[in-house]
């Protein structure tokens, strides 16, 4: 039985589609909210940047947080997604 779902999640006010179990759903949308956090800190601490540069600081942060807790979520299901988000900015 396959229990994928399609979902939607905004990050840096641009949504992304992403097809994923409904398992992963909630840690995912749980990373996604904690980089718009993120993004939303460093935009307020380091003003005048462009959302790719608060993306990638934010994104390197949740990276090393996840390599301090290597048990913590579902890092592949993160880790796809983030490929995704690189290919979606390079176009």
């Amino acid at each position: 039985m396959d229990n994928s779902i399609n979902i939607t999640l905004t990050l840096c006010n641009r949504p992304f589609k992403l097809k994923t179990t409904s398992q992963s759903e909630s840690s995912l949308r749980g990373y996604i909210k904690k980089l718009n956090d993120n993004i939303d800190e460093y935009k307020k601490a380091i003003p005048g940047r462009d959302d790719f540069e608060y993306l990638a600081m934010a994104t390197m942060n949740l990276i090393a947080d996840l390599a301090s807790n290597p048990d913590s979520g579902n890092k592949d299901e993160l880790l796809d997604f983030l490929i995704k988000i690189d290919k979606s900015l390079d176009n």
